[in-house]
């Protein structure tokens, strides 16, 4: 029998995280909305495991892009930069962590160098980190 517990998943509610510091005894999911919760559930260990940790980063600069209010991509760009510091602050030695976060700033850069818009780089980024997630999945499996 394969046991396959997936700690981290998106929804429309935000990022869920399994809070594997209960672990074995309860199972409880926290909905985390805004990269700010994310940073906290990576920092207070809720979410574990380099692979984990990394899908959390990207999903949480996805976040960070999805609740930008600003017009301009200059502005979003500013927001990422921060989003990624609070993020890369959480687990300073988790290399999957900054890996992730230079993931979802290297798409940026890209679809902002293709001149799309700042509607089109939140989906972008979006897909970015389910890309993360289900290309970890993969490897898991």
């Amino acid at each position: 029998m394969k046991l396959n517990i997936i700690p981290v998943r998106r929804s429309d509610a935000g990022v869920e995280m399994l809070d594997q510091r209960l672990l074995p005894t309860e199972e409880k999911w926290l909905t985390l909305k805004t990269y700010d919760e994310v940073a906290k559930g990576i920092k207070d260990m809720v979410v574990r495991g380099a692979p984990a940790i990394g899908v959390s980063a990207a999903y949480g600069m996805a976040l960070a892009a999805t609740a930008f209010v600003g017009t301009t991509v200059a502005d979003l760009e500013e927001e990422l930069d921060f989003a990624g510091d609070v993020l890369g602050k959480t687990r300073p030695t988790a290399v999957n962590l900054f890996w992730a976060i230079d993931r979802m700033k290297a798409a940026f850069q890209k679809a902002k160098a293709e001149g799309k818009s700042v509607i089109e780089i939140k989906a972008v980024l979006e897909a970015e980190a389910k890309a993360i997630h289900d290309e970890d999945i993969e490897l898991n499996a």
